[in-house]
């Protein structure tokens, strides 16, 4: 039998950056892999993704069959998949012919990022269905007796890449918390946030001006702000923390002042914790309002992939 042989490299990054999924392939039909062991949690080395497919779908397709109450935790991946094990992250990769009657390839990948009183988990993932997105979401659940099932699964999604997906997990002083990646067109629009699409667009022009069309906020153009959120396992919900500058990495777009402006500014409104949250929100709103004029008065605003250019 001929041998797919696949790399695929998702880079969830804490600190902002971009998140790549590449793909490298030879030969003709699959083969199931054995995984190599990640570290186990209460006897459960990794969660076979395509077992949680049903959850994904439900939190991601509009047209999708609700989610069912639990999901077996092996033994999902349809015949020809290819299961690989990678720094903790299980991917498969099934290349048409889904059990659903899709011909589209399907590749997605899971770990377990935290581990719980009471068997209870946390699973990033990230689902691409061919094209070029790649669409993260974070499972709280539990392990049932047996260790067999995952139940009580509450599924969070989040974005694609840079556009709001997963950075990755934490846990400072033993609470666990989920970043999520932000662009500078993000951070532009942080006070706007809660208006209905038109009304953000139309508020948006008028107040950052220039600005607002051409700031980045492509898929890979990551800043170095993410969001933070903090985690109630047992609970299934997960709740906002606020918006945090990584100083240990550098300018995102270094060439571009109104980018390197947004960031700082994210960094100088942080409060004692290093977030901006409660109070410094409106220190950080008057901030980027000042980013994007000075931005507006500059001679040229270099922007690559900005609201008002294609990606």
């Amino acid at each position: 039998m001929g041998r797919i042989v696949l790399g695929i490299g998702f880079l969830g990054v804490l600190v902002g950056g971009a998140v790549y999924l590449a793909i490298l392939m030879s030969g003709s039909d699959a083969v199931v892999e054995e995984v190599s062991a990640v570290p186990a949690v209460d006897g459960l080395d990794y969660v076979d993704p395509a077992c949680l497919w049903p959850v994904l779908d439900a939190a991601l397709l509009p047209d999708a069959a609700p989610a069912p109450d639990s999901v077996p935790v092996h033994g999902c991946a349809p015949e020809g998949t290819l299961i690989h094990d990678e720094d903790g992250w299980v991917r498969i990769v099934l290349e048409g012919n889904l059990p659903d009657g899709d011909d589209a390839p399907r590749r997605t990948g899971a770990r377990i990022s935290f581990a719980g009183d009471d068997s209870h988990l946390v699973l990033e993932t990230y689902d691409n269905w061919g094209g070029t997105g790649v669409f993260s979401t974070l499972l709280l659940g539990r392990l049932t007796s047996d260790g067999a099932h995952l139940m009580s699964l509450s599924a969070h999604p989040f974005g694609d890449r840079c556009n709001g997906g997963l950075a990755g997990t934490t846990g400072p002083d033993g609470e666990l918390r989920i970043t999520a990646n932000m662009t500078p067109w993000d951070i532009l629009i942080s006070p706007l946030i809660g208006l209905d699409d038109e009304v953000q667009w139309a508020v948006g022009e008028q107040r950052f001006g220039t600005a607002f069309l051409e700031t980045p906020f492509c898929a890979v153009c990551c800043s170095a702000v993410t969001r933070e959120y903090s985690v109630d396992v047992a609970a299934g919900t997960i709740s906002e923390l606020g918006l945090r500058y990584n100083e240990q990495v550098p300018s995102s777009m270094p060439d571009n002042p109104l980018v390197s402006c947004l960031e700082d500014a994210v960094g100088h409104a942080a409060g004692p914790d290093a977030l901006v949250a409660g109070a410094e929100v409106a220190v950080l709103s008057q901030a980027i309002t000042d980013c994007a004029e000075a931005a507006n008065s500059a001679p040229v605003l270099p922007s690559p992939a900005g609201r008002g250019e294609p990606e």
